[in-house]
């Protein structure tokens, strides 16, 4: 614990440079400067429904998990809010198979948030759940 007190309290002259995101007390992206608030959706053009989730640390005193279940041909706000422009962060995708056709199928999306994001989850080949395509 005293260690990571020290870190804290320890200056230094190795901030951020240019090219390397600013990053809030809690390690998460912050918000930059002039990119939008949007909210986050998915389209969901796949056989079977879709589970997403992410931790949203927009609060970083109050840390969500925001979990989501898309049906099959629907459209979802997954984010539940409205996200801060600038916020960068990951969304776990699980398309949820059928134990008779496969496995459950995880996919990693890096969401960026500038304005509304469609992320869309479509079957290369509609007879392989591992052919899934996340578009952002």
């Amino acid at each position: 614990m005293s260690f990571i007190g020290v870190l804290t309290a320890c200056g230094g002259t190795g901030g951020p440079t240019q090219e390397e995101p600013s990053l809030s007390e809690n390690g998460s992206d912050m918000p930059s400067e002039g990119q939008t608030a949007g909210r986050l959706l998915l389209q969901n053009n796949t056989l079977y429904a879709i589970e997403t989730a992410y931790l949203n640390e927009v609060d970083p005193d109050a840390p969500l998990i925001i979990r989501s279940q898309i049906a099959p041909g629907e459209r979802q706000d997954v984010g539940q809010a409205l996200l801060p422009g600038g916020w960068a962060f990951e969304l776990d995708l699980v398309m949820v198979v059928p134990a008779e056709v496969g496995f459950r199928v995880r996919r990693k999306a890096l969401i960026n948030i500038n304005g509304g994001q469609l992320v869309q989850v479509r079957l290369e080949d509609s007879e392989d759940p591992f052919s899934i395509q996340v578009d952002l």
